[in-house]
Parts: structure tokens; sequence; C-alpha cells
């Protein structure tokens, strides 16, 4: 996502940079992040002092200076850099620079200013860093060059050949060996073209014949297709003759390579994604946006948005909010979850939206968000919401009325009259039910779970109670060991018995009506238990089990009530599964099996 300079390809060694101030480090900035490790390594010194105590003890290629006067005027720390370390590279990082700041710098010999405010700079500190560091290595290979050049040419690990105008090689260090495949001193006194025979068909050679012929020198990136490698190489004119330094750089050129074809990978991956994904640095500043973003808001596919501001693309209030958020997250450190109504050209659209912090080595350097749409999930909620409370409310104060009217009808009637008013009297009563069960299943699904282990004996025991008041026909076995316990919400579960136990004495065509609750282990699951209830009934319609099991309604499956969607929800929800069966072959009596967790840590 971020370029590296190739200037630094050029360093012998990885560079040492130096940043002295207490503000933001200059690995949150994603050029430098992306350079760090690979070309560069960073240290940090919060004190004026310690920075120079740091000069004296550690090898540095290159300083980085904040400037937050009075606790660190960065002018007096280059002056007295300056008088130890004449040629060392300084760069001047102002939270707000100013001409009048660049000047005096400038006076006192600095070697680049970047201003924190401007939009990319990261980039440019690192171009400033790049230039400077190989600036500042050659410096020092010149002047130990002119010291004692056989000593240093053989420390480089980089291959040295010296060519005279006959091109006939002159001197070899040990790093040719890595080309030539020879040792060097087999290859003094022969000519290039004996050498490698096949490097006059290269454009090595056609650089090798511009210097050779025009003179001054030049640095070339190129691949060496009989080798098959890559090198980079920098020749000079030297006398009448050549001398080429030269590195094998295939490593990084794959490297390269991978790091191009995964980013364009992750582009086209976030691309794909229908949500708008961004990643924003420290200032809220947009480092990247996936095409949904663009989309959403109207960006250009093209447009640059590397180092941008949210007022670059958004009103101050918009802006402000983004701010806001992301400086919530930065504070806390911690991921932040949202919802927002935003106008657009079609009306109000709802989006969730996740803001999670991103740490390198343990500095938060950048947020990235995901924003989902969920305007159609919204208002589906708000309709079932509203058709809820009328189910609820008004049909229910109706049937009521209706089984009040009833009532009186079945004391004062005679038959068949009567008869008709106890149908009505019975129907009025189970769609009050309905809609009691319907209020359930709102809560059920929209209420936050308490869960934890729970004794299974405790949750089935009131529910049984209240089962032989209602039903005292019916005979209720249940077989389950004290100390049982399972993981689960314990009212949710309750809910769920209570309509497993309910269905089989309700459907129970034979007196009296049986149901037996045992429990067994799930032989291929340690943590797993699993509640049986089985009764003598006539057994469940196949078309109420297809449409609960398969979770399908249509005109020809659908169940006749809410209590089975009720144990397929509730049982869902705690994390089981649920199962319905015929006891025999004969599909007579239902068996309702039910998973359950034993292990709170357990998926």
């Amino acid at each position: 996502m971020t370029s590296i300079p190739s200037a630094l390809y050029d360093l012998a060694e990885t560079a040492t940079v130096l940043q002295v101030g207490s503000g933001r480090p200059l690995t949150s900035y994603p050029t430098v992040h992306t350079a760090e490790d690979v070309f560069l390594t960073v240290r940090q010194e919060t004190d004026y002092s310690d920075a120079l105590k740091r000069l004296k003890t550690t090898t540095v290629d290159c300083v980085v200076a904040n400037h937050t006067p009075p606790e660190l005027d960065a002018l007096e720390l280059l002056m007295e850099i300056r008088d130890e370390h004449p040629t060392l590279p300084v760069i001047l990082f102002p939270e707000n620079g100013s001409e009048t700041l660049a000047s005096k710098a400038i006076t006192a010999g600095v070697t680049g200013y970047v201003s924190r405010s401007n939009a990319d700079a990261g980039h440019q500190l690192v171009e400033q860093i790049a230039q400077a560091t190989t600036s500042y290595e050659h410096q020092q290979l010149s002047h130990q060059l002119d010291q004692n050049p056989a000593a240093l040419l053989e420390r480089i690990s980089d291959g040295v050949i010296v060519l005279d105008e006959e091109w006939s090689v002159t001197y070899a260090n040990e790093g040719t060996q890595e080309f030539f495949q020879r040792p060097p001193a087999e290859l003094t006194g022969h000519t290039l073209c004996e050498l490698a025979p096949e490097i006059v068909e290269t454009t090595f050679y056609d650089h090798y014949q511009d210097v050779m012929t025009n003179g001054g020198s030049k640095r070339i990136e190129e691949y060496y297709e009989p080798l098959d490698r890559w090198y980079t190489e920098h020749i000079y004119s030297t006398g009448s003759g050549l001398t080429i330094i030269s590195r094998n750089i295939t490593a990084q050129k794959k490297h390269q390579l991978e790091r191009k074809e995964t980013t364009a990978q992750l582009h086209g991956l976030l691309n794909s994604v229908e949500a708008a994904i961004w990643i924003r640095d420290t200032d809220s500043r947009f480092i990247h946006l996936n095409q949904e973003y663009r989309t959403r808001y109207g960006l250009s596919p093209d447009e640059p948005i590397t180092g941008k501001s949210p007022e670059d693309f958004f009103s101050e209030e918009i802006a402000a909010e983004i701010r806001s958020h992301d400086q919530d997250v930065l504070e806390e450190e911690t991921s932040q979850t949202f919802e927002e109504k935003q106008l657009t050209a079609t009306g109000y659209r709802t989006y969730l939206t996740r803001i999670t912090p991103l740490f390198n080595d343990g500095t938060l350097y950048a947020t990235c968000g995901v924003s989902t749409e969920i305007t159609e999930q919204k208002r589906t909620e708000q309709y079932l919401d509203v058709l809820n409370r009328i189910l609820r409310h008004n049909l229910r104060n109706d049937m009521q009325i209706i089984h009040g009217y009833a009532t009186e009808l079945v004391a004062t009637l005679d038959e068949p009259e009567r008869t008709v008013a106890e149908q009505i009297q019975q129907q009025s009563t189970e769609l009050t039910d309905l809609a009691h069960d319907a209020g359930m299943v709102n809560r059920l699904l929209s209420q936050s779970l308490d869960i934890q282990s729970v004794s299974l004996r405790r949750v089935l025991t009131p529910v049984v109670t209240d089962l032989r008041t209602t039903h005292p026909e019916a005979i209720l076995r249940v077989d389950i060991p004290p100390s049982t316990t399972v993981v689960a919400d314990k009212q949710l579960l309750k809910l769920v018995c209570k309509h497993a136990l309910e269905n089989g004495i309700e459907h129970a065509d034979t007196a009296p009506p049986q149901v037996h609750v045992t429990t067994t282990t799930v032989s291929e699951a340690e943590d797993r238990l699993e509640l049986v209830v089985t009764d003598n009934g006539p057994g469940i319609p196949t078309y109420d089990r297809t449409a609960v099991l398969e979770e399908t309604i249509s005109t020809t499956t659908h169940s006749s009530g809410l209590g089975l969607w009720i144990m397929k929800w509730g049982i869902t929800r705690l994390g089981g599964t649920l199962t319905i069966e015929h006891c025999n072959e004969e599909r007579q009596g239902t068996q309702v099996s039910m998973q359950l967790r034993t292990d709170i840590d357990s998926d």
C-alpha cells in the first residue's frame, strides 16, 4: 500500500534512525512502518540529554528531531550534534512548521526538514531519510576508501571489480565469487568477455559501454537471465577503465513481488466485500479505502486518498464525528461498535460500524473500520416489533373479551348452542396463548442471555410442578441425577423445557398422557449432554417437524404453532441442537432430544 524509496535499496546494511522527542512515534506512519525491519531500525529518546548520550554509545545513521519548545528545542539539539558529528544527517520534524523555523534550521546546518502537518508527512520523511542515509553512507565509504582502500574493499560484502580500458580485470574482491563462480585470484588478467561471455548479450554490457565511452557513473537495477538473478550495480568511470560494485537483490525482488501480489490480492478481496472498509492513521488521515467505501461516498476509483483528512471529503459536521469515533478508539485502545444514520439519494440508510485499533509491537499506529448496511434489517426489526405489539396487545385483549362472552354463553345456553359456545371458548383460549407465545418469541430473540452453569433438576422442577397443576391427569416422570448441570440461561432453558413437556401432554391421544424426561451422554463430545423428552402421543406430524428442523416455511411446510419454534430457536441460542423423532417404527410417540453444553468454555 505504500512505496519504498529506491535509495533505501542501496544501503549496505539497515540504517539506524534516532527519533528525539516525545511526539508520535515514527513507526506509526504507514510508510515508515513498511520500511521498518527491512531497511530502517528506529530508536526513540524523549529527552534531549539522553539523545546526546545515545549518539556517544550507538552508531546512528540519521537523527529525526521533534521541535516542541521549551521542552525540546530542535535547533539547540542540532547545534550540539554538529559540534560532535559535523556530517551526521539531522532532519527536523516539527508538529507545526514555519518558514522562520525552516530558515533557522538551514542556517544551523540541518539536513532535511518536514512538517508533520503535511498530508503526506510520513512519505516525505522516509524519502529524506533515504537520501540522507545513503549519502552519509557513501561519504563514510569514501573517507574509509581514502584511508585504506584495500581493507575497505575486502570488507564490503558486495562484489567489487575494476576493469582497465581493455576490459581486463585488475582487481576483484571476495564478493565477486558469487557472480563469476571462481575465486577472485583467478579473475585478474582475464577480460570480462572471457570470464562471462554471455554478458555481452545483456543490457548490463550496454550500460558498461556507455560509462566506459562517456564517463560519469550510473546506477542500474536489472534482471540477469543467464543466472536467473536480479542485481543492482553502481558503475563508475575510474581513470581509463571502470569500477563496478554489484549486489545480488534477487531475494529482495522476490519479496517485493510477493508483497505486490499479496497487496493486489488484498485489494481484490477488500473490494469484493459488500462493506465499507478503511484504514486511518492516528491523526484520522486516510491510508486505505476499499471500493465499497468509494461508491458509498461518491469517491472516484482513481482519486488519491493517502494522507487525506476527513475534511477533504466530508462536511465539517461529519468530519468532526469521524474524528470523534477515531479518538474514542485511540483513547480506549479497544474496538468500538455503533450504529449511524446517513442521508443518501435513496433516503436515510442505517449502518453498523466497528472501528478497531491497529498495533505494531505494542505501538498504536492506525485504526481500521468496517461498516455494513443494516437498513433493511432495522426496518424488519421495527415491523416485527410493531406486529408483535399489535398481536400481544390488541389481539390478546380482543380474545379475552371474546373468551368472556363465550364463557357466559356456555353457562346460559343449552345444546346444541352450548357446544358452539364451548368451541369459541376453546379457540379464543388458544389464540390468547398464541399471542403470549409470540411475546415470548420476541423476548427470546432480543434479550441478552445470562449464560452460566445451572442445575437441570432446578430448571425442570418448577416446570413439572406447574404442569401437574394444570394437567392433573398426566403422568410426568423425571429421571435425572441431582448433580446434573448444563451451561445455559436458566430462564430460556426453562421456557424450552416447558414447551417440550407441554407438547407431549396436550397432543396426546391416549389416556393418560405420559411424558418421561431423561439424560444421556453424547459419545462423540465430552462437553455435551443430551436431554431427552419422550411421550406416548401420536407423534409430531412430518410437515411440522420439517418446517422447524429445516427452518422452511411455505404453503406446504409450516408449523401450526410456535411451541416447536420456541424450542428450536431457544436451543440454538444456547449453543445446542434439537432433534425430533418417532419413538418406534410404528411412528407412535415422540422423542425430543436436546444437546446442551456442560463446559462453559466450550463453543
